[in-house]
């Protein structure tokens, strides 16, 4: 049983990072006009060494894991209650931009 709750509670996990986000859009060769206007200000910016820049932004993302509670065991071992118990997981990820010095977005990681 305990591995099949740690099997549900992998996929869950692989299931929640493999998806993404509400700002999840892909900005490649859009200007960064458009980024400022979407995400507003990066968290930090710094030279990409060819002239260009790589901006920062620091995304939240939640999942959301259900897992199942057993309850109390009788004197049988037997579950007398089952009941799903949602927990909201927060992460932070860092995604950043690489912008040309015409100020297109030529890589996004």
């Amino acid at each position: 049983m305990k591995f099949v709750f740690l099997i549900f509670i992998s996929m869950l996990i692989i299931g929640g990072c493999a998806s993404s986000g509400g700002g999840s859009k892909n900005y490649f060769a859009e200007h960064k006009s458009n980024l400022l206007e979407t995400l507003g200000q990066p968290h930090t910016t710094q030279p990409d060494g060819n002239g260009g820049e790589v901006w920062t932004y620091l995304v939240k993302q939640e999942i959301l894991m259900q897992a199942k509670n057993q309850g109390l065991a009788d004197e049988y071992g037997l579950s007398n209650s089952e009941f799903n118990v949602p927990e909201i997981h927060t992460t932070t990820v860092a995604q950043k931009f690489y912008i040309s010095n015409q100020g297109y977005i030529y890589k996004v990681q």
